[in-house]
């Protein structure tokens, strides 16, 4: 029992310190073409999260759409958790300096289908 004890309280020592700047960027060209999205999503300390999906599409009748949506993140072990005001969650691996996402949604924008794959800091 102590063994189990001792093994609980490490791991819930062990769990990643995050906080800082998160961003990935992507872009998708074809002759007549240009969807450029750019996704960063910002960790504090005091477990709060603002996160942005910057989206330019040359085709589309609003050129720029920039969304923003801020919460409260959590970790389990090696995995990121955003929790989004509308019941929502968004995971991520933790790996060092990187975030893989974990189950993500594709984006189709005019026949570009986009997705995130991970987020880096510097």
């Amino acid at each position: 029992m102590i063994k189990y004890l001792s093994l609980i309280v490490l791991l819930s020592l062990l769990q990643p310190e995050l906080s800082g700047v998160y961003t990935r960027h992507k872009q998708l060209c074809s002759g007549s073409q240009v969807l450029d999205v750019t996704w960063t999503l910002t960790l504090k300390k005091d477990s709060n999260f603002v996160y942005t999906i910057k989206e330019i599409d040359t085709r589309a009748a609003v050129k720029e759409s920039v969304s923003e949506t801020k919460g409260k993140w959590t970790t389990v072990n090696d995995t990121l958790k955003l929790l989004f005001p509308v019941s929502d969650t968004l995971s991520f691996a933790v790996m060092g300096k990187r975030l893989l996402a974990i189950g993500g949604k594709p984006i189709d924008r005019n026949g570009f289908i986009i997705m995130l794959d991970g987020l880096e800091t510097k």
